[in-house]
């Protein structure tokens, strides 16, 4: 199915920005926007209830400059969140295609432009472009190490996925709005690693998509604005949570091929479990892990993995508590 990109009926970008103490970042974040090359995006600024003047910076930098873009800002009561501002973006928007952008990120003039063009020729479920870090010891790493092209079909997407090819953040990607809603591919509230879930049944459930192998993402590292700047218990429940979610999800959709993501879940919740040094929550967390063991093992498709993931899952087969004594070592 071809798209009509640039005639009377111009395909359309809803931008989803959320903001919540940003104040030192959002004015190259909103400026790099607004200097999209692609005409027709309407941005939707999402104010979480923040207590600096990021959204005074907003204000007045929309005021100061004119733009063809449609901007609305969407104002939450109280602080929600991230998952729940996306959210609130996804609800309000009225694109053809979201795109997930961080308040702290930008994004490059030519971003949307050249993510669409991946559509002109197939209207794919979502589009996926390439990063580039900065900051506080940034260190480029392969987010994105697939050439430009095309993928069809969900067993491909999932083992895609599954072989860490793409990554799991939501920014930088362009979803269908209508594939999103249909298939209910929102963000989980009140979590940590919400990226991860949420990215984990797009895979799931995509049966199309486009890699844009150019840089169109900026991606700002914070050391002491990252979440995992210091585990917590709740880190290590949120991700039990979102492992046992990610299991159930596999299991509905007998997809094998996401082994890969589930054993990363798993052994990760046995390192984090350890590095928590609490003996009481850790023994709980095992006999947890313990109970889920056969199933993990019931939606996963030896035959189907490389040789370096069948090591892995022969490391997985060991007693948990044994995995635990050696969770100094795992590769994570």
């Amino acid at each position: 199915m071809r798209l009509n990109l640039y005639g009377d009926n111009m395909l359309k970008v809803s931008i989803i920005i959320p903001v919540y103490n940003v104040a030192s970042y959002i004015e190259d974040c909103l400026n790099s926007v607004l200097s999209q090359t692609y005409p027709n995006i309407e941005c939707i600024i999402v104010d979480d209830c923040g207590q600096d003047d990021s959204m005074c910076i907003v204000k007045s930098i929309l005021t100061a400059k004119s733009s063809r873009l449609e901007v609305r800002i969407v104002t939450h009561e109280v602080n929600k969140g991230l998952s729940e501002a996306r959210n609130s973006g996804i609800r309000e928007a009225t694109g053809d295609y979201l795109y997930f952008l961080d308040s702290d990120d930008y994004i490059a003039e030519d971003a949307i432009e050249r993510m669409v063009t991946m559509l002109e020729k197939h209207a794919v479920d979502f589009v996926v472009g390439d990063i580039v870090t900065f900051g506080e010891d940034s260190e480029q790493k392969d987010y994105l190490r697939m050439e430009s092209g095309y993928l069809f079909g969900n067993k491909k997407i999932s083992h895609s996925y599954s072989e860490s090819l793409w990554y799991m953040m939501a920014w930088n990607k362009m979803v269908s709005r209508s594939f999103l809603l249909k298939n209910e591919v929102f963000f989980a509230p009140n979590i940590y690693h919400e990226d991860e879930l949420w990215s984990f049944k797009l895979a799931l459930v995509a049966n199309s998509m486009a890699v844009c192998n150019r840089v169109t993402y900026f991606y700002r590292i914070r050391k002491n604005g990252s979440i995992m700047s210091n585990l917590t218990m709740k880190h290590v429940e949120d991700m039990l949570f979102i492992f046992d979610t990610c299991l159930s999800l596999s299991e509905k959709y007998h997809r094998a091929c996401i082994y890969s993501k589930l054993r990363t879940f798993y052994l990760t919740l046995i390192c984090n479990g350890y590095r928590l040094n609490d003996k009481a929550y850790a023994s709980e967390l095992l006999q947890c892990l313990g109970r889920k063991h056969k199933r993990f093992f019931s939606v996963i498709n030896l035959l189907s993995c490389s040789w370096k993931n069948k090591v892995k899952y022969v490391l997985c087969l060991m007693p948990i508590r044994i995995l635990y004594a050696m969770a100094r070592i795992l590769p994570f």
